[in-house]
């Protein structure tokens, strides 16, 4: 006779093997995405820094070098110094008057006019690290990005002969015409290759890779060095690579 008791069951070990499985699956399945997941965002913030990076290094070049040759007053002079001069494709060193309003020195502050003293800032790539005087642009601290290549190509202005008011360049007639037009026929990576009062311009490349290295990226593409090669990420060193270039006019050419 049943006594009305509801008969319990448990769990064979079958079962539980099998429920074991499944759990272990579905959490190894979780770790993975979680993974995948820290490694993406770490990924993107790797390439935010080195963008970042590159657009302020570029903008301080371009907010630079386009001062060489400023002077608040046209019969002011620079004394007989060049605008822009470099001994290398790896530094540059550029003179101007300021006017106390426009003018930035190498940490984006401005200068005063200094009783029309005579200016000079100097960029220079080297190790690791891009500067301007004493001003670290790039410099490897604490994640930020690294420099791998610097270099800046002069634009020089060969001609042909122009009107004073329109032209740049030394005086072919005093008052009357100048030896260019103003824009660039060729690019030289030194200004002593060439006459510094006809630099117009400078073309500037800067190669970036990250401080941070990341499993994701171990065999990165191929990136394009300053000399406008291919350069395979051989080292397999995990880290991202980026360059930015930009030409800059020579706003205020010798004229």
């Amino acid at each position: 006779m049943k006594n009305g008791m509801t008969e319990c069951r448990g769990f064979t070990l079958i079962e539980l093997m099998v429920s074991l499985v499944i759990a272990l699956v579905a959490i190894l399945a979780a770790t993975q995405m979680y993974l995948g997941s820290r490694e993406a965002n770490r990924l993107q913030a790797m390439q935010a820094t080195l963008s970042e990076d590159g657009r302020f290094a570029l903008s301080m070049l371009q907010r630079v070098l386009t001062q060489a040759g400023f002077r608040p007053n046209p019969t002011l002079t620079l004394g007989g110094a060049s605008p822009v001069t470099a001994a290398s494709a790896t530094s540059a060193s550029v003179r101007f008057i300021a006017d106390g309003t426009n003018q930035v020195g190498c940490d984006g502050s401005v200068l005063p006019n200094n009783a029309n003293a005579v200016r000079t800032l100097t960029i220079a790539g080297g190790v690791g690290r891009l500067q301007c005087d004493a001003v670290d642009w790039i410099a490897p601290v604490g994640g930020a990005s690294e420099l791998v290549d610097f270099r800046l190509d002069f634009g020089v202005d060969n001609g042909p002969t122009t009107v004073k008011d329109f032209g740049c360049g030394p005086d072919v007639v005093v008052s009357v015409s100048k030896t260019g037009d103003c824009v660039a026929d060729t690019y030289v990576l030194a200004t002593a290759q060439a006459t510094p009062l006809q630099i117009v311009a400078v073309k500037a490349c800067i190669v970036l890779r990250s401080e941070e290295s990341g499993r994701s990226f171990a065999k990165a593409a191929a990136y394009k060095d300053c000399s406008n090669g291919d350069v395979a990420n051989s080292q397999n060193d995990n880290r991202l690579y980026r360059t930015f270039r930009s030409t800059i006019l020579i706003r205020n050419p010798v004229k």
